[in-house]
C-alpha cells in the first residue's frame, strides 16, 4: 500500500495540479476545507510548466467531486 492510498482513507480534500490535461505526480492532502482552498489559491500564482494548458482542482475525497477547478491556457 502506498501513502498516497492511506491518505485517500484519512483525508476529506485533496488539490491535484493538471498540466497539458494530465495529472501532476505531486497530490496534496488536507484535513480541513480552509487549508485545501489556501493551498488550491496558491497554486494558481504558480507558475507552471505546462505547454499548453494547467489546471489545479479542490477535490472532495469520499465522493470524488470536485469542489472548485480553474483551468488557464500557458
Amino acid at each position: 500500500m502506498y501513502l498516497n492510498d492511506i491518505a485517500e482513507q484519512i483525508r476529506k480534500y485533496k488539490v491535484v495540479t493538471y498540466t497539458d490535461h494530465r495529472q501532476d505526480s505531486y497530490v496534496m492532502y488536507f484535513d480541513d476545507y480552509n487549508s485545501a482552498l489556501d493551498c488550491w489559491r496558491r497554486e494558481l500564482n504558480s507558475n507552471s510548466a505546462a505547454k499548453y494548458t494547467a489546471s489545479v482542482a479542490l477535490i472532495r475525497v469520499d465522493t470524488g467531486e470536485p469542489i472548485m477547478r480553474q483551468t488557464w491556457r500557458t
